[in-house]
């Protein structure tokens, strides 16, 4: 009955088994540990051990869905995403062996969230408000110490040792940025990651250069 609520599922070969969960909170995220046990004629051994990110500065699955709901009915749509792409990292802190009551109604919400995001900003999206004409690629959220911020991707035809034409080319975006992205919130920092190469995957070590536009709030 509580919005919280998850299940775990878990295949046993023993008559006696238990689960222990045990949470790590640490500053910007908490970290489950799942102890799966069997009993073995007298001994309780320890037959598996996971380790999942809970939650984030302390917001879980559940908190973050609930963020996106409120981003999608105030027509932020890409603040939806941001949220939606944050739930991914704690959706299944325990891998599939934790499940939450409404994991099938979140999925469903995100399928339907990208869905009308890939319609209304198809990616990669060509700048052409913008003199030099720069390629967003990604929009994703960027997790550090001071919080969650949009992280915005995009390829430049500036060499990106070109610092001054770089600046004057980002200069432009975040001018024009209300343009581009009206379903983006401007409440928060929002970083700009300039490419000359795209990644080939999120683990590809590929040079930029980074911007940060300065919220009206900060």
């Amino acid at each position: 009955s509580n919005e919280n609520d998850y299940s775990i599922t878990y295949p046993v070969s023993n008559k006696e088994t238990y689960i222990s969960l045990l949470l790590s909170q640490e500053e910007n995220k908490d970290i489950l540990v799942s102890c799966f046990y069997g009993k073995y004629g007298e001994e309780w051994k320890l037959e598996m051990l996971q380790f999942g990110q809970y939650a984030i500065f302390h917001k879980n699955a559940i908190d973050i869905y609930k963020e996106a709901q409120q981003d999608y009915k105030k027509g932020k749509i890409l603040d939806a995403v941001i949220n939606l792409n944050l739930l991914k990292k704690v959706a299944n802190p325990a891998s599939d062996y934790f499940k939450y009551q409404k994991y099938e109604e979140m999925k469903e919400f995100q399928k339907q969230v990208y869905t009308e995001a890939s319609k209304k900003y198809p990616l990669p999206l060509l700048l052409s408000e913008v003199k030099t004409t720069p390629l967003i690629y990604d929009i994703l959220p960027n997790v550090t110490e001071e919080g969650i911020f949009p992280s915005i991707s995009y390829k430049t035809k500036i060499d990106i040792s070109d610092t001054t034409s770089l600046k004057k080319e980002n200069d432009e975006l975040q001018q024009k940025l209300g343009e581009i992205l009206p379903d983006l919130s401007k409440t928060k920092d929002i970083y700009f990651q300039a490419f000359n190469e795209l990644p080939v995957d999120e683990n590809a070590l590929v040079k930029y250069y980074g911007f940060i536009m300065k919220s009206a709030n900060h």
